[in-house]
């Protein structure tokens, strides 16, 4: 079958050009791997990468698609590039497929409807990815430095 899902689309090589098989010959080859190409497709050029991968679909060896980096996003199929999230401070996990999952990396909360993340205050850790806030370190006689990502960064006063 031809272009059934972004995991099992397929196309033919044959000689030089690159199509899909008239109804009975011999079977399709797959696109490069992450990418999809739709139902009756007639060349290797349709297949696009997957939601959450970009690159060269034009890969015979099957590695054209790569996923987006962290802190960038693809939300369609296609062959454009993965976007950026909209601010620096926003982190998204690798091979992300909303804008939604552009979130504040560990260490950063978000402290207004600006939506821009802000490191941790002096004295306070977020171990976790997400706009929520920064939790104290447990005990007032220790401190951490700004943007502190983890509890080992409370540290005892000198």
């Amino acid at each position: 079958t031809h272009g059934e899902s972004p995991s099992t689309s397929l196309w033919k090589s044959s000689g030089h050009a690159v199509q899909f098989p008239a109804l009975g010959d011999s079977p399709c080859v797959r696109c490069a791997n992450n990418s999809y190409s739709p139902r009756n497709s007639t060349t290797i050029y349709l297949c696009q990468c997957n939601a959450g991968y970009s690159g060269n679909t034009v890969d015979a060896d099957g590695n054209g698609c790569e996923p987006c980096a962290e802190s960038f996003y693809k939300d369609t199929v296609s062959h454009d590039a993965c976007t950026p999230c909209a601010n620096p401070t926003h982190f998204s996990p690798l091979a992300s497929t909303l804008a939604s999952a552009c979130t504040c990396n560990v260490g950063f909360y978000n402290s207004s409807t600006a939506d821009e993340c802000v490191p941790c205050a002096e004295g306070s850790y977020k171990d976790w990815l997400g706009f929520d806030g920064c939790k104290r370190c447990p005990d007032p006689n220790t401190h951490s430095p700004p943007a502190s990502s983890e509890l080992a960064n409370c540290t005892c006063n000198a």
